[in-house]
Formats: C-alpha cells, sequence, structure tokens
C-alpha cells in the first residue's frame, strides 16, 4: 500500500526501469499479503524523478541521489564490527524481519524505498521493515505542516498500529524528510570512532559516599564532620582524645577530693572555727574561677585559639599541683594565700580546657567525642579509688605524690593534643584568633536567638546536676564520715580511706554508663534523667554507709546522661559559629549549681545530719 500510494499521479515514477513493472507503465503493481516489493535482481538506483509533479504527490525515496540513498540504507554499525551497507543485493529473505539500527542516529529517519514492507507467514498483518520497534505515542508524528505531507498509510483493519518515525529536524523540501547533508554516517571502509573510556566502577552507591556525621541541622558541626577532617564516609575515632582530657580532670579529682589532706597539713581542724571557714572561702576559688572561666576564656584569652587555650589550661593545672606538692606539702607553709591561689589555678585551668577541648573535639565526630568524654568520670576516679587506695593502709604513699603524679601525666596529655589531634582545616571556625575577642563575644550575644532558645532550658539539667554533685557526691560525706575507719554493716568496719575507694567505683562504672548510653539512647530532654540524679542522693541522705556506692552510682548515671545529651544536642542544632559560645553558656550555667551547693555544704549537713 506504501509502494502504491509513492508510485501515484501522472509523471511519476516507482524507482524501476521504465516497463519493470507488471503492468508496463511505469507503476508498482499492487502488494499482496505474503509477497515483496522488493524485486530479486539488482535495484536501478539513481533513476531521476520526473521533470513535473504534481502538488501533494510524493515522489519515491528512490528517486534521490545514489549516495544519498546508500547513506539513508547504510546499517549503524555494532560496537566492534565493521559497517556493513544495508543495500537491495544484502536484503533479508522474505518473510524474516530486517535488523534495525536500535539506539543508532539513523534509527529515527524515515522509511527508504530499500525498506519496504514485508509479512511473517501466519501472522495475518504487516511491518515496517527496516524500522525500529518502538511506541508509536512516543515520538513525535510524521506529519509536517510545513511541507503539506501527510503521515504513512496504514496497514489492512486487522494489522497492528505500526510505529510512526521520527524526523530528523523540520522538512526542507515537499518529499517531508530532512535534509542528509548534516548526517554523519561512517561509511563501510572507514573504522567505528573510538568510544570514550566509561568511567570507573564503584561498588558502592553515591548515598553511601554522603553520611551526615550525625543528622545534624544544615549549617551545623555535625552536618559537616565528612568533610571537615575525615571526607566522605563516618569519621575515624580519635582514641587520643581520652588521654587529653584524662589528666586535667585528675587534677580536678585531686583539688576537690583531697582537700581533707591539705586541711590536715596546715593543721586546721573540721569544726566551725573562723579559720576553718576561712580554708572553706579559700577552697571555694575552685569553684568560683572555674565559673568566671567558662566565659572569661573568650575574652582574658581571646587572642589565643580554642586549640592554644587548651595548652594554656593544662599548663594551669600543672602549675596548681605544684603549688600544693611544693610549698604546702615539701616546704609545709600554713599561709592560705598559697591554698587559695593553687585552687584558683586549678579553677581557670577547668573552667578554659572544658569547654574549648570540646568545641575541637566536635568535628572529629560523636564517636570521638562520646569516647572522650567518658575520660571525666574516669579521671576522677582515678584518684578517688586508686589514689585513695594508694595512700591507704598497706601501701601508706606520701599524699604529695599524687599531686606530682597527675602534673606528670598531664604533661603526657600535652603531648597526646600536640601530636594526635588534628588542627582545624585552615579557614575554618577557631582555625585562627579572634582579632577583636570582646566585640565577637558581644555580637554573638547580640544574635543569641539563633543559639541561646535551642539549649538554655538543656542547660537547667546540668545546674541541677551539678548542685548534687558538689554538695552530696562526694559533698557532704566526707564531711560525715571524716572517722579512722567506717562502720559498714553490723561487725563490718572498714578504712575510710578504703570506704571511699569502694564508694568511688560506683561512681566510675556510673559515670561512664551515663555518657555512654547517652550517644546510643533515642534523644530525650536532661530534665528526665535528673530523676536519676535525685534518686542517688535520696539513698545518699539515709546515711546508710552500704547504700552509699549504689547511691553514688545512681547519682552519676544521672551526671553522665546529662552531659552526654546537652553536648550532642548542642553539635546538632546549634550553629557552627556558636559552638563554643553555647558550650561555655550551658557550662557557665550548669556551674551556677555547683557554687551553691559548695557553699551550702555546711549549712546542708545541720540541715539534714545535726
Amino acid at each position: 500500500a506504501h509502494a502504491r500510494n509513492m508510485a501515484r499521479g501522472p509523471g511519476s515514477t516507482s524507482g524501476r526501469a521504465p516497463g519493470a513493472g507488471a503492468d508496463g507503465r511505469g507503476r508498482t503493481p499492487p502488494i499482496r499479503r505474503g509477497t515483496s516489493s522488493r524485486s530479486p535482481g539488482p535495484a536501478a538506483v539513481g533513476v531521476a524523478p520526473a521533470a513535473a509533479e504534481p502538488i501533494g504527490a510524493r515522489a519515491p525515496l528512490t528517486a534521490l541521489r545514489p549516495a544519498a540513498f546508500h547513506a539513508m540504507t547504510t546499517e549503524a554499525p555494532m560496537i566492534g564490527e565493521a559497517p556493513s551497507p544495508r543495500t537491495p543485493e544484502a536484503a533479508p529473505p522474505r518473510g524474516i524481519k530486517a535488523p534495525s539500527a536500535r539506539g543508532s542516529p539513523l534509527a529515527a529517519c524515515p522509511s527508504t524505498g530499500s525498506a519496504a514492507e514485508t509479512s511473517t507467514p501466519g501472522s495475518g498483518g504487516s511491518e515496517w521493515n527496516g524500522l525500529p520497534e518502538e511506541d508509536s505515542s512516543s515520538g513525535p508524528s510524521w506529519d509536517d505542516s510545513s511541507s503539506g505531507t501527510s503521515s504513512p498509510p496504514q496497514g489492512p483493519a486487522n494489522a497492528p498500529a505500526r510505529p510512526r518515525p521520527r524526523p530528523l529536524a523540520p522538512s526542507a523540501g515537499r518529499i517531508g524528510i530532512s535534509p542528509l547533508a548534516p548526517l554523519r554516517v561512517p561509511s563501510p571502509a572507514s573504522p567505528p570512532a573510538a568510544l570514550p573510556p566509561a568511567p570507573p566502577t564503584v561498588g558502592v552507591a553515591s548515598t553511601d559516599l554522603r553520611r551526615p556525621f550525625l543528622g545534624g541541622e544544615p549549617g551545623t558541626l555535625a552536618a559537616s564532620l565528612g568533610a571537615t577532617v575525615g571526607g566522605p564516609g563516618p569519621p575515624r575515632l580519635y582514641w587520643e582524645g581520652f588521654f587529653v582530657i584524662l589528666p586535667v580532670f585528675c587534677g580536678y579529682a585531686t583539688l576537690f577530693g583531697m582537700q581533707h589532706h591539705v586541711k590536715a597539713r596546715l593543721g586546721i581542724k573540721d569544726d566551725g572555727s573562723r579559720i576553718s571557714y576561712d580554708f572553706s572561702f579559700a577552697v571555694s576559688s575552685l569553684y568560683l574561677c572555674n565559673l568566671f572561666s567558662r566565659f572569661g576564656h573568650e575574652v582574658v584569652f581571646g587572642w589565643l585559639t580554642p586549640r592554644s587555650r587548651v595548652f594554656l589550661a593544662m599548663a594551669a593545672m600543672v602549675s596548681s599541683m605544684l603549688v600544693i606538692a611544693g610549698p604546702i606539702f615539701a616546704l609545709g607553709c600554713h599561709s592560705l594565700c598559697w591554698v587559695a591561689g593553687a585552687y584558683a589555678l586549678g579553677g581557670v585551668g577547668v573552667g578554659t580546657f572544658e569547654a574549648n577541648i570540646l568545641a575541637c573535639l566536635t568535628p572529629l565526630g560523636h564517636a570521638s567525642k562520646c569516647f572522650a568524654i567518658t575520660a571525666i568520670p574516669a579521671g576522677i576516679s582515678l584518684v578517688l579509688v586508686g589514689g585513695f587506695f594508694l595512700i591507704g593502709p598497706p601501701v601508706d604513699l606520701p599524699v604529695v605524690a599524687c599531686y606530682v603524679s597527675v602534673a606528670v601525666l598531664s604533661l603526657v596529655g600535652m603531648a597526646s593534643m600536640a601530636l594526635r589531634i588534628p588542627r582545624p582545616p585552615p579557614g575554618s571556625h577557631g582555625a585562627e584568633p579572634a582579632t577583636r575577642p570582646l566585640r565577637a563575644l558581644a555580637r554573638s550575644f547580640g544574635e543569641y536567638r539563633r543559639w541561646c532558645p535551642q539549649m538554655w532550658h538543656y542547660a537547667l539539667a546540668s545546674s541541677v546536676d551539678m548542685f548534687a554533685l558538689s554538695a552530696f557526691a562526694p559533698g557532704l560525706l566526707q564531711y560525715i564520715y571524716d572517722g579512722r575507719v567506717v562502720e559498714v554493716a553490723s561487725g563490718v568496719v572498714m578504712s575510710t580511706d578504703s570506704f571511699f575507694a569502694l564508694a568511688d567505683v560506683g561512681n566510675l562504672l556510673g559515670g561512664i554508663t551515663g555518657r555512654y548510653l547517652s550517644y546510643r539512647l533515642r534523644p530525650r530532654h536532661p530534665l528526665l534523667y535528673c530523676s536519676l540524679t535525685l534518686t542517688g542522693v535520696a539513698l545518699l541522705v539515709m546515711w546508710k554507709p552500704a547504700l552509699v556506692p549504689l547511691g553514688m552510682f545512681l547519682v552519676m548515671m544521672g551526671d553522665g546522661l546529662i552531659y552526654g545529651t546537652v553536648s550532642k544536642h548542642i553539635d546538632t542544632v546549634v550553629p557552627k559559629e556558636f559552638n563554643l559560645v553555647s558550650i561555655s553558656a550551658w557550662l557557665f550555667i550548669g556551674d551556677i549549681g555547683s557554687v551553691i551547693g559548695s557553699s551550702q555544704a555546711m549549712l546542708l549537713k545541720e540541715l539534714l545530719h545535726g
């Protein structure tokens, strides 16, 4: 039917030699089902069309020039094989569908004269020979309104729908096809063009290469952990941070845990005398300077980077240990100025160290930070358990050895920080010191709406927790169980130092358990964990020595859960430029409870114990 439509009209030619048709009038005979319009002999290609052609008649595609017709009938080669032209001599046997150049540029070309209609025996229909089998609804229509041509005729009524080929460009002639000049088809003699090398196959999906550090909000440090230190994938565990934090909190525990030994070395009794209250005031400089340093480090030491402030704080802790070990214990100085100075240095060291080391560990990832903060209860228990065990019988080590050991351990921690903890990348937040620290701090407070509403109510839980720690654990316990021995149960007596060592085992286990779980439990408000702290305090104020280890465990477990939850929350929701000021504000609010608890220890003893 298609061939009959193309041969229609006076003056048209069918592309065959004159007289080659069945009727001898130059027209192609009608195609019957089961037959082919392709003659078994060689085709006469290149016969020029008639001079005149009526408007609306379609010229046969075989009337094109030989080169153009040869290019249209050339099959695009497969990769690795030589191109083979589709000429009438190479036509497939009758009843077999001709191969198509699926995926090649020629697959979109209209049907040519050599691709006539064939039929499969028994199929009852006809097909377009030489065209890929595509959905007729997916491509543009054959009709070209600009040229006035019509779509190809359809087959019999019971034949399947024929796919309509896609034109390459708007029609340039009356036959409704695109000009073939821009079409580049490899010639049979030329080898196929070299394909660009395929990109290397990666065995990991692209989504696996982007691991959100933590599911943080955009712009937070937690949302950019992989990009800042370790690149794609989870950052590695920097376990060395554990040994940076450990010595500082060993010194902190030595200051508040062994103050009774300093008081005894000065010859001051535990009574209501004036000198006893003066000693308590000198010791409270630890908490006052700690409170001041929470924000003071950004003003006084604002010309230093957070990393440099860590070294400065550790040097202050070393100085505090050496002042107590030298003038007080070794030289026997009885002036309270040495006590106040040593405890003030310790307070500045702890207050400056904690906020800045947390800010330095934040870009290293949640895993590194969680592992590092477990050094806080470990360092405290190393002194309160191991220290009390060594200075008690049967070892009876001098107390001064504890202060010297903490000073040496602090020097080891400084070396670990310098050699093993990476510096922040150049240009990142905290890599350079502030040029005007006071103005930078004022600017952070001026933009408090961007960080304060996200964390202030979390810090309230830390204030309650620190009040319980400083007042009761150990706090009052040192003034209640102050004899040489403690009667743990009926007929069971322990030395005081051994009793506190046993109690501090619960301190160690509770603190490590709470910090470990804080990064693995579903996020909850830390005020919920204050119930554990208050339960532990209730057990302690029952004044039953056998319940002290359990009470210490519950208090410290609540402390660990609160500490880790607040730290993770700040890293997740607070913008990274306010990370350090948010941590400082959190620790400052918490230390308000610590100062209140330590200053009211004697009053709480009179109210609760008499």
